[in-house]
C-alpha cells in the first residue's frame, strides 16, 4: 500500500502541470509533464504534511485531504484541452530500439542492485539512517513528538529539510507496517524518475535517440549505481537541479507558455531548497538568474511568475526554520581563521585534487564526443544556456568555498562528501550537453565539407 503514497503524489503532480499548461503543448511536452510532475507532487504533498504537523491534525485527515486534492486535479486536468498532435521526429527505429534496449537493461540492472542492498543494509547506509529515516521516524509518531525531529538533542542535523522524510512519513501513512522498505523504495523511485526526466527533457528538444543516450550517460555513471541505493537525499537534489534547468532551457523555446515554465522553474528550485541545504544557494542562483534574464528581456510578468512559483515552498521552509532554529556547523569560526583558510594554497590544491579523483569518467568522453560532432546554437539563443551553466558553476563555486573555511578537518570532508555534491549536480550537466550536442543525424547530414574548420571550432567563430 505504501506505494500509493508516490501513486498518488505522482497523479497530484502530472494533473497540475496539464492544468498549468492547458492552453499548448503537445505530446512531446507532455513527457516532460510526466517526468516533472511526480517531483513536484511529492514536494507539494510533503509540504502539506509539514502543516498537518504544525497545526497537529491528524493522520486519518491528512490521507483524506490528500485524496480530495488528487481528485480534484485530476477532473481539472480532464477538462484541460488535449495536446495538439506533434510531427514524428526523424530518427528512425533502428536506432532508437536499441538505445531503448540499453537504457531498459540499465534500470534491470539498477533494480538488482537495489534488491541486494536491502538485504544488506535495509535503512540505508549511515547518514539515511542517521539524517532521514530517524527524522521521519520522529515525524510520524503524531503531534505530541514530532518536534523530536528538529531537536539537536534527539537527531544530529536537525536543520536539514524535510522533504526526503515527510515522503517516507507519507508511505508509512498508507501502510506503517514496511517502514524500510518504503525508504529503498523512494530511493530506487528517485533515481528512476531523474533517468526519466533526462530522457524526456532531451527527447522534447531533441529527439528520442539523443534522449535515451543522455539516460543511458546517467545510468552508466559509477556514482549513481553506487549511491543510489544508500538512501541518501542526493540523488533527490540532482533530480530537482535537473528539473530547475530543464525547465529554464525548454521554456525559452515555447515564449507562450513561458511564464508557466518559469512558474514551474520557481517550484522546482525551492523543491531544491526543501531537499537538502545544499539546495538554498541554488534557489537564490536560479531565481536571481532567471529572473535577471526576464527583466533584461523586458519580461517582467515573468520574474513575477517565477516568484510565484517559488512562494509556497520557500514559506514553508521558513516556517521550518523558525521552528528548528539550530545553526550549522558550517561557519563558527572567526574572521581571522576563515582569512587564513581561504588564502592557503595547500587547501586549494587539495580540494583540486580530491575533485580530479571523483570526478565521472564520463566527462572525457563527452569533451571528446563535443569534438567530433560540435554544438549546435539553440533556438532562443545562448543567453539561457548561459544563465544554466552559470548556475551549475555557481552552485560548483558555493561547495568550493564550503570546503575552503569547513572547520572539520578537510581531507575527511572531501573524502566523506564530495563525490556525492558532484552527482547532484552530474544529471543537469548530462542534460545541457545533449541539449546543445548536435546529433549523429545532424552530423551526417550537415557535416563540414572536407577541409573545413570542425564543427566546435566553426561554433567558435560563429
Amino acid at each position: 500500500m505504501f506505494l500509493l503514497s508516490l501513486l498518488t503524489a505522482s497523479v497530484f503532480g502530472v494533473a497540475l502541470l496539464r492544468v498549468l499548461f492547458c492552453r499548448g503543448g503537445g505530446s512531446r511536452q507532455r513527457l516532460v509533464e510526466c517526468a516533472l510532475g511526480p517531483g513536484v507532487g511529492l514536494a507539494l504533498l510533503s509540504a502539506v504534511r509539514f502543516w498537518w504537523l504544525v497545526l497537529g491534525l491528524s493522520v486519518a485527515s491528512y490521507c483524506w485531504t490528500e485524496a480530495v486534492l488528487v481528485v480534484a486535479a485530476v477532473v481539472l486536468a480532464a477538462r484541460a484541452p488535449r495536446p495538439a498532435a506533434e510531427a514524428a521526429g526523424q530518427d528512425s527505429l533502428w536506432g532508437v530500439a536499441p538505445a531503448a534496449a540499453l537504457v531498459a537493461g540499465q534500470l534491470a540492472l539498477a533494480g538488482l542492485g537495489f534488491w541486494y542492498a536491502y538485504a544488506e543494509i535495509p535503512d540505508g547506509m549511515w547518514d539515511a539512517w542517521c539524517f532521514w529515516n530517524t527524522k521521519a521516524r520522529f515525524l510520524s509518531s503524531g503531534s505530541e513528538h514530532w518536534r523530536l525531529a528538529i531537536d539537536p538533542a534527539a537527531v544530529s542535523h536537525p536543520d536539514y529539510p524535510l522533504l526526503l522524510p515527510l515522503t517516507v512519513v507519507r508511505a508509512w501513512d498508507w501502510n506503517s507496517g514496511a517502514r524500510a522498505a518504503a525508504g529503498f523504495v523512494v530511493a530506487a523511485f528517485f533515481l528512476a524518475l531523474t533517468a526519466w526526466l533526462l530522457l524526456a527533457a532531451v527527447w522534447a528538444a531533441r529527439g528520442p535517440i539523443q534522449g535515451f543516450l543522455a539516460a543511458a550517460v546517467y545510468l552508466s555513471t559509477s556514482l549513481v549505481f553506487h549511491w543510489g541505493p544508500s538512501q541518501y537525499a542526493d540523488i533527490p537534489l540532482g533530480y530537482y537541479y535537473l528539473a530547475a534547468t530543464a525547465c529554464l532551457v525548454l521554456g525559452q523555446e515555447r515564449p507562450a507558455a513561458a511564464p508557466r515554465w518559469l512558474a514551474v522553474l520557481g517550484l522546482c528550485l525551492s523543491a531544491a531548497a526543501w531537499t537538502k541545504n545544499e539546495g538554498f544557494p541554488w534557489l537564490v542562483l536560479g531565481l536571481a538568474g532567471a529572473g535577471l534574464l526576464a527583466v533584461c528581456r523586458g519580461r517582467k510578468a515573468r520574474a513575477w511568475a517565477l516568484l510565484a512559483g517559488a512562494v509556497p515552498l520557500v514559506i514553508t521552509l521558513a516556517a521550518f526554520k523558525m521552528y528548528s532554529d539550530v545553526r550549522g556547523d558550517l561557519f563558527g569560526a572567526g574572521a581571522h581563521e576563515l582569512r587564513d583558510k581561504v588564502v592557503d594554497t595547500h587547501r586549494h590544491a587539495l580540494i583540486r585534487w580530491a575533485a580530479r579523483q571523483v570526478a565521472p569518467l564520463w566527462l572525457p568522453c563527452l569533451a571528446a564526443w563535443l569534438l567530433v560532432v560540435g554544438l549546435r546554437r539553440p533556438p532562443a539563443g545562448w543567453a539561457t544556456s548561459a544563465v544554466a551553466a552559470t548556475m551549475i558553476l555557481g552552485i560548483l563555486g558555493v561547495y568550493y568555498g564550503i570546503y575552503l573555511i569547513t572547520p572539520h578537518d578537510l581531507a575527511w570532508h572531501l573524502e566523506s562528501s564530495l563525490d556525492r555534491l558532484i552527482l547532484q549536480v552530474w544529471p543537469a550537466i548530462v542534460f545541457l550537453f545533449f541539449y546543445h550536442a548536435r546529433t549523429l543525424g545532424e552530423v551526417l547530414a550537415r557535416g563540414p565539407a572536407p577541409g573545413a574548420a570542425t564543427p566546435l571550432a566553426q561554433t567558435v567563430r560563429g
